[in-house]
């Protein structure tokens, strides 16, 4: 994901994460210094460790169900015209 943003020439995306995907996410925007917009529901917070969130990061926690997450992220990838990655599915 993040190899095809920087082919792309992408510098700033927006991604949803249950926890797993948020781990890889971080270190990878560290290195390559891609801004990302990480959205997350509050019932996985734990898996995130804010002290490893590197500054091109940040952090949107939702409440709710997947599908709450998921309508956030289009909505705010919409308004602030930042694409999702991976895409989601219509």
């Amino acid at each position: 994901m993040m190899a095809q943003c920087l082919q792309e020439g992408t510098s700033r995306i927006a991604v949803q994460s249950s926890g797993n995907t948020a781990t890889s996410v971080l270190k990878y925007a560290a290195r390559t210094g891609i801004q990302v917009v990480l959205f997350f529901l509050n019932t996985n917070e734990f898996k995130l460790d804010p002290a490893r969130v590197p500054e091109n990061v940040f952090l949107i926690e939702v409440k709710g169900t997947e599908k709450n997450l998921k309508e956030n992220l289009a909505r705010f990838s919409q308004a602030a015209n930042i694409p999702v990655r991976p895409r989601l599915e219509q």
